[in-house]
C-alpha cells in the first residue's frame, strides 16, 4: 500500500523496472512519447483516481511530458494524451509507470 503524501521506491515501481525498460513518467524528459504500462491506483484516493482515468490516464495511453513546473517541485507537469493536454501533479506520475514507445515500422522514405 502506498502513502499517499510519501513517495518511496516501492510505491509504483517494483524490482522489475530495474530489469526491463520501465520508466516512472516523472523521471522521463520532456517531448519523449511513451505508453502507459502500469498505473498504481492504490497510491490515490478514489476520487482522484476516477479524476485521473476521465482526463485519459491509463494504460495503453501514449502520453508526452509537454512541460514542467518551473518552481520548487517541478509542479504542475503538462501531459500530452492525444489531442488533449492535462495538468498532474508530480506526486501523481510519481505512481505512473510508462514504456518507450516501439520504433514505427512504416518508412517515409521512397524506394
Amino acid at each position: 500500500m502506498c502513502h499517499y503524501n510519501e513517495w518511496h521506491p516501492a510505491c509504483s515501481a517494483d524490482l522489475r523496472l530495474v530489469q526491463t525498460n520501465l520508466m516512472i513518467l516523472d523521471k522521463l524528459t520532456n517531448n519523449q512519447p511513451v505508453r502507459i504500462a502500469n498505473v498504481d491506483w492504490s497510491c490515490f484516493p478514489e476520487a482522484e483516481g476516477r479524476r485521473l482515468r476521465a482526463l485519459g490516464i491509463d494504460v495503453g495511453e501514449e502520453v508526452t511530458i509537454r512541460q514542467r513546473g518551473v518552481f520548487f517541485g517541478r509542479d504542475p507537469i503538462a501531459l500530452e494524451i492525444g489531442r488533449v493536454t492535462v495538468a498532474i501533479r508530480r506526486k501523481h506520475a510519481l505512481a505512473i509507470t510508462v514504456e518507450p514507445l516501439a520504433p514505427s515500422t512504416t518508412s517515409d522514405e521512397t524506394p
